[in-house]
Parts: C-alpha cells; sequence; structure tokens
C-alpha cells in the first residue's frame, strides 16, 4: 500500500511539474502619482515559476527586482529605491493571446537611506500580450504600499516576458 500512495504521489508530482512555466521579464517605466517628481524612470526583472490550475488559470511563486533611479527636487538629490518583491503570481487567459495577471508580494528594501528600510507592500497588475509559446509583452502597474505612513509609489511599466517550458 505504502508503494502504491508514493507512486500516485510521485506521478501527481511530474505532472504538476510538467504542466508549469518559468517565465522571465524585462520592464522599464515611469513614475506616476506622489513619487513623479522623485524619480526619472525605473528598471526591474521579473520571475516567475506559474503551474496551471486550469487550461484558463496559472499561479505560482514569483521574484522580482525594481530600480527607481532618483532625481534631483529643490537641490536634494534623492536616493535610488532598489525593491526585491517576493510573493506569489496570478494570471488568467481567457484566450491564448492575451492574459491578465496580479503579482502580490513583500517587497524587501535593498536601498539605503529610505523610508522603506524594512519593506513594504508590493502588488502589480498585469497585462500581457503573448506574440508566441514564448514571448509577449507586458504592460504593468507596480504600487509599493509604505504600510507605515499610508503613501504608496506608483509605477508604470512596459516589458517583454519570455516564458521557457
Amino acid at each position: 500500500m505504502k508503494k502504491i500512495i508514493l507512486s500516485a504521489v510521485a506521478v501527481l508530482f511530474v505532472s504538476v511539474v510538467a504542466q508549469a512555466q518559468f517565465k522571465v521579464g524585462v520592464n522599464g517605466g515611469i513614475p506616476i502619482g506622489q513619487v513623479n517628481d522623485n524619480y526619472s524612470f525605473i528598471l526591474s526583472g521579473d520571475l516567475g515559476y506559474f503551474f496551471e490550475l486550469s487550461e484558463e488559470f496559472a499561479a505560482g511563486p514569483i521574484a522580482n527586482y525594481l530600480h527607481a533611479f532618483g532625481d534631483e527636487v529643490g537641490g536634494m538629490e534623492i536616493n535610488d529605491l532598489q525593491l526585491i518583491p517576493v510573493g506569489g503570481g496570478f494570471r488568467w487567459s481567457p484566450v491564448d493571446a492575451l492574459a491578465v495577471g496580479v503579482d502580490l508580494a513583500y517587497a524587501f528594501s535593498v536601498s539605503e537611506d529610505t523610508d522603506l528600510d524594512d519593506g513594504d507592500f508590493y502588488y502589480a497588475p498585469k497585462l500581457v500580450y503573448n506574440f508566441s509559446d514564448n514571448m509577449g509583452v507586458v504592460a504593468a502597474y507596480r504600487s509599493v504600499v509604505d504600510l507605515d505612513e499610508k503613501g504608496s509609489r506608483d509605477f508604470v511599466s512596459l516589458g517583454l516576458e519570455f516564458t521557457i517550458d
């Protein structure tokens, strides 16, 4: 009986892993809202490992690196903002070429001398148009919410996403 259960678990694990997709993204963007004057632009990189939950839904762990380049405001230099969000991503694909999703994460700050030293909540709603099975364009709204001060740093970005099966 023990061998049957272990065999069933192994088959289930292999079938779930076989349906997973590794995603890598590179993005550029601009700040909006309250931080519009503080940062000039952002660069970010996304990593995700998505498991198919059904034909239309996928979810999995994500990690990101976001670098917002500080600007000069009133003669004072604003420090760069560097974050590493780690959490989960969700995607809904009503058709093969289009996906809508969101990344939800805790953003660890690796910046020096910013008010986000401890990190904060990160979310990024995304719209993905896939040119092929392996490449797509991603438009995203990225927000880092400072839970202590009830403020946020918001950005819009555009980039490429590569899928590795």
